[in-house]
């Protein structure tokens, strides 16, 4: 199970491709890997790796950040 599946359009009118993404992942490393998979040339590297990067931005996981409770009140 994967945090995002982006479909991305390679070819006008034809399907997309998947391209499966976690937050944990290096947007880098899974931009090279989709390219090569898909035998997409890698000078499409900075696109693919800077869509991913504005797509997910402001997601992380685990829980949101902690907040400071009085233990008194």
């Amino acid at each position: 199970e994967y945090d995002f599946v982006f479909s991305i359009d390679v070819n006008e009118g034809g399907p997309g491709l998947k391209l499966p993404y976690n937050v944990t992942d290096d947007p880098w490393l899974t931009a090279h890997n989709f390219l090569q998979k898909n035998d997409l040339s890698p000078m499409f590297l900075d696109q693919v790796a800077n869509f991913i990067i504005e797509n997910t931005k402001g997601h992380t996981i685990g829980p949101g950040p902690a907040t400071a409770t009085d233990p008194f009140t």
